[in-house]
């Protein structure tokens, strides 16, 4: 593990502007779904008649699921939770992909190889960046929610 300080403090160096656009471009799609769901269906009676449309349409159901709650957090959640996570989890896999295997076809992990690191510093050190942006990530998606009015300490059931 000798070297993995100074990988990460290089990885940071190298990425730390796609790492800052991937995580804030993700809270924004998130702040972007709740903003919308609020300002298309501000009433309890519009959000119960997007429920039952759900509950009609067997696609939309398969996707979403079934409506159990109807406030706007819980619409927002319904809707694009799978999609953010899919964004995160690609933008981590990525990353990883671009700071361990196209280094290694670069001839940069040779590079590192020859430098005092040891074997599985490269990996240590990506992978400990992509666990802190995926932090990022939740920390801003939690902000952009409490900045948007939903509540910090959770939902309550079937509200």
């Amino acid at each position: 593990m000798a070297g993995t300080g100074a990988l990460i403090r290089l990885i940071l160096r190298r990425d730390r502007i796609w790492l800052a656009l991937w995580a804030v471009l993700i809270a924004a799609f998130v702040y972007g779904t709740v903003s919308t769901i609020g300002t298309l269906m501000p009433t309890e009676g519009a959000r119960r008649e997007y429920a039952g449309r759900i509950a009609a349409n067997p696609a939309v159901l398969l996707i979403q699921g079934p409506a159990y709650g109807l406030s706007v957090g819980a619409i927002a959640a319904r809707q694009r939770a799978a999609a953010t996570m899919i964004f995160a989890a690609l933008g981590s896999v990525l990353f990883l992909v671009r700071r361990t295997r196209s280094d290694e076809e670069a001839g940069r992990r040779d590079l590192i190889g020859a430098a005092p690191v040891g074997r599985h510093a490269p990996l240590t050190a990506a992978l400990a960046v992509v666990l802190a942006a995926d932090a990022l990530v939740a920390v801003l998606i939690t902000a952009v929610l409490a900045g948007a009015g939903m509540p910090v300490a959770g939902s309550p059931r079937g509200a």
